[in-house]
């Protein structure tokens, strides 16, 4: 059975098949279709020859079979809040979009659009010490002295860090959606990378609109992977060299080599000046 038409209201969506009949659900049912905007709703495109419908800008998926079925969205409670989280901090127009390798482990309770989030959140710290030093109140090791930071007030302002993050243009998304298995190996990381690398390229289009928008890459595999396939298609990828995951010792080298990046770029935030 194929779709044809797609009809998406406040409180349901309907889809016309191809043998003449029509049949809907309760928009409840899925939770990101529920969460769209009529704009967004309404952005869809048929997929498997009709066999399934895709909305780009909420980056989901609903098959025909399903809705004939009756069966609601199979998306856990769990990526649906990050989803959730990280479209509350997504600017009106992207400045900056990095691109990170995958969310932490479902168990950890982190996620860098999360609030709070009282340990462990390396990304989000090491980020901010690069954007904000002086709301972080961050100062570099200089000679012996260590590195001037606190953490955890940092973390108590975390919603409005992310808030200035969003209001400066900057956005992270990851390059794989659900969490890597807790034994990954690089080889492994780089493989489900790849798998997911048609629909992180789908999302994109969604997000940048065509626009020349600047893309960084975060960790090896992310880079290795992502990198040539994206320029290929004239994706912006600022960084010619991998930036670290800011994590197991790499923050300071992770600060250094995205402070130079952004610098050279001339890319500025709200902390600059």
């Amino acid at each position: 059975m194929k779709a044809l038409q797609v009809t998406v209201t406040d409180n349901s969506v309907a889809v016309d098949l191809s043998d003449g009949r029509a049949v809907s659900a309760p928009l409840v049912r899925y939770p990101r279709l529920l969460h769209g905007s009529p704009r967004e709703r309404n952005n869809w495109r048929l997929i498997a020859s009709g066999e399934g419908i895709h909305w780009p800008d909420l980056d989901e998926d609903l098959s025909v079979d399903s809705l004939i079925g009756g069966r609601p969205s199979c998306e856990g409670p769990r990526s649906l809040k990050r989803w959730l989280e990280r479209r509350r901090y997504r600017p009106d127009q992207i400045k900056v979009l990095f691109i990170a390798e995958a969310p932490p482990a479902n168990d950890s309770g982190r996620f860098f659009y999360f609030v709070p989030v009282e340990k462990g959140d390396t990304l989000f710290l090491e980020m901010m010490k690069v954007l904000y030093p002086k709301k972080a109140k961050f100062v570099e090791r200089i000679g012996n002295r260590r590195p001037r930071f606190d953490a955890k007030e940092v973390r108590n302002r975390k919603a409005k860090f992310l808030e200035q993050f969003k209001q400066d243009g900057f956005y992270l998304i990851d390059a794989v959606d659900e969490p890597m298995p807790g034994n990954a190996t690089t080889k492994m990381k780089e493989k489900l990378i790849g798998s997911s690398l048609p629909r992180l390229k789908d999302k994109l289009h969604a997000l940048c609109d065509d626009r020349n928008v600047p893309v960084i890459l975060i960790g090896a595999p992310v880079y290795n992977v992502c990198a040539a396939d994206l320029r290929n298609r004239r994706v912006r990828v600022l960084n010619i060299d991998m930036i670290n995951t800011p994590a197991q010792g790499g923050q300071k080298e992770f600060r250094c080599k995205l402070g130079k990046l952004l610098s050279s770029s001339q890319i500025t935030t709200s902390d600059s000046g």
